[in-house]
């Protein structure tokens, strides 16, 4: 059975009851159906009577209703659809033997109303039929105030967002085509991985773009104007934001520059990253956790990486892990420099030279400089920078004890202590 017969007959077995308080309502049936998205109901005691000339019989009914849209949902005038059928005719005026048949419609019946400003608000409508006839609301397509978006959409439809408030973007490889839309105070709820990447795209930059915090990751990292790279790591795997590439440090030439390798869209768990960005603003680097899936590389591969993180794992003591002048590397301004003798806290990253694999194997391998410059993606070394970075210079000026507790400053007491990596006798 088509789906307008199925209508059809339910119209004719619902029975002919009042639904107004005058008697002659009865003349006048309206069938309401179900909706998703929100609620239709005639409004109560609403009926208008309209008379002839003579005032003898009715000619009118005006009936109001009231359409009400679920939480999230709005509709205007034109998704509602009211259908007049041709006169209801009682059963006692049938004649004996006389089957019933189903309902013929006769006309689309006119809504009249103000569309209020914001169309997830309740509001009335009415339309007007005639004595004896019935009305059905066929159709209301309510629409949602909240469109999400997941990985398969590409495009937003044009002139698809009239009414809607709110998007919220479940895409964490790109910026979805906007297409002929204006999204003008339209809040955009998009993942933290793509945040900068939609607050600077022509069109979305219009929208009020938000992080969805609720699988947000705050990296903490920060770019300046001298330097194109920092050094991050986290205990679960993120996706690489979209403004950002991410390298692990593999190797060295004979001209002490860095080899990188692309660790592509995901940062495993536990792993130190060098994050490159030519892009400076003071918007808050933040991403978000990766499936564990989607990426499976681990220290395990063929490349490994030099650079190393402080855990609760290796660390020497309660201070953090006790390197020995010129042991290993920091990153300061795009430069890796030796580090003076001193701890480096739990969470600190630094190179292992011993890791380093030397890629110009013709060349013999030149002895470790207190240097080593970075190879950016366009393959030209950064300029040199001849300054300790913030750590190392906090090492250098570092007093400790002989079982390794760094001091607030250097001591007062007599005895024998460890200085700029090196046994010093106070006394």
């Amino acid at each position: 059975m088509s789906k307008t017969m199925k209508r059809m007959m339910i119209l004719v077995l619902l029975t002919i009851v009042s639904m107004g308080l005058n008697a002659q309502d009865e003349k006048v049936k309206v069938d309401i159906s179900e909706f998703k998205g929100g609620t239709i109901t005639e409004k109560e005691q609403s009926r208008v009577v309209s008379k002839n000339e003579k005032d003898e019989d009715v000619v009118t009914y005006k009936v109001t209703i009231t359409v009400t849209p679920d939480e999230g949902f709005f509709i205007t005038k034109d998704d509602i659809d009211v259908e007049a059928t041709l006169p209801l005719k009682k059963p006692e005026t049938r004649a004996e033997g006389e089957e019933e048949k189903p309902a013929e419609l006769a006309g689309k019946l006119e809504l009249v109303g103000d569309e209020p400003e914001d169309l997830s608000k309740e509001r009335d409508y009415t339309f007007t039929v005639e004595d004896g006839y019935g009305a059905w609301v066929m159709t209301a397509n309510f629409h949602t105030s909240v469109l999400v978006l997941g990985s398969d959409v590409k495009e937003i439809a044009d002139g698809s967002l009239f009414g809607v408030k709110t998007i919220t973007i479940e895409n964490n490889q790109k910026v979805i085509g906007l297409g002929e839309n204006d999204v003008t105070g339209l809040t955009v709820v998009v993942p933290a991985n793509l945040y900068n990447e939609y607050k600077t795209t022509e069109g979305w930059e219009k929208a009020n773009i938000t992080v969805d915090e609720k699988n947000s990751v705050e990296m903490g990292i920060s770019f300046t104007e001298k330097n194109d790279y920092v050094a991050f790591y986290s205990e679960k795997a993120v996706l690489v934001p979209s403004v950002l590439k991410g390298y692990t440090v593999n190797g060295r030439d004979k001209d002490d520059k860095l080899i990188l390798n692309d660790v592509g869209t995901v940062i495993p768990a536990g792993e130190p990253v060098l994050l490159f960005s030519k892009k400076i603003n003071d918007d808050d680097f933040r991403t978000v956790a990766s499936e564990p899936e989607v990426f499976t590389k681990t220290r395990a591969t063929d490349v490994k990486n030099a650079l190393m993180v402080v855990t609760d794992d290796n660390k020497t003591d309660e201070n953090g892990l006790y390197v020995e002048l010129g042991q290993v590397y920091m990153l300061y301004n795009d430069v890796f420099y030796f580090t003076q003798a001193g701890y480096i806290p739990v969470g600190g990253i630094y190179l292992d030279p011993k890791a380093l694999v030397v890629v110009d194997e013709e060349e013999p391998a030149a002895p470790m400089k207190a240097r080593l410059y970075i190879g950016q993606p366009d393959d030209e070394a950064t300029a040199i920078i001849p300054h300790l970075s913030p750590l190392t210079s906090q090492l250098s000026d570092a007093w400790y004890s002989l079982d390794g507790r760094r001091l607030s400053a250097k001591p007062a007491r007599k005895g024998l202590y460890i200085h700029d990596g090196k046994k010093v006798v106070i006394k």
